[in-house]
């Protein structure tokens, strides 16, 4: 494999990682809101924010210093077969495998973050339902303008 093929592949996994943990921040950043509407504000601020993806950068990092040992350890796309593929070697197996659970475990707390955050936002809304008697129009009415005004500027 020619360098430039590996040097794209590290680059990958570096943006992968970071785009995965992005993700997760944003479940936990939604889950946070939604379950501590009233100290959200406090936990939610400018220093946390950039303080999370300055750390989903570093662990990005993290996984990609692997692939820096071009001649054992590679993540390469191979443009005959159109597809990505790990060294053939002990290390590219153990990565192969560390990438597989690191992932599938990264999803499963995804899943169960927005599952409960989903559920969260079921159970709110259910109760103003019930508290609410006739204030339930009106605040159909609101959410009804809400979307006309968040549309309108992509229809003009």
């Amino acid at each position: 494999m020619e360098f430039p093929g590996k040097f794209a592949g590290q680059s990958t996994a570096f943006l992968w990682n970071t785009h995965a943990y992005a993700h997760f921040t944003i479940s936990i950043n939604r889950f946070v809101a939604i379950v501590f509407p009233f100290s959200s504000a406090t936990i939610l601020t400018m220093k946390n924010t950039i303080f999370a993806i300055v750390l989903c950068c570093l662990i990005a990092l993290c996984y990609a210093i692997p692939y820096c040992w071009a001649n054992t350890c590679y993540y390469v796309y191979i443009p005959t077969s159109w597809r990505w593929t790990y060294a053939d070697t002990e290390c590219g197996y153990t990565l192969t495998l560390f990438d597989l659970y690191s992932f599938s475990t990264l999803a499963a707390a995804m899943l169960l973050i927005n599952v409960a955050t989903f559920i969260k936002l079921r159970m709110v809304h259910r109760s103003s339902i019930k508290n609410s008697g006739n204030v339930a129009n009106g605040f159909d009415a609101k959410r009804r303008l809400e979307i006309r005004f968040f549309v309108q500027p992509r229809l003009g």
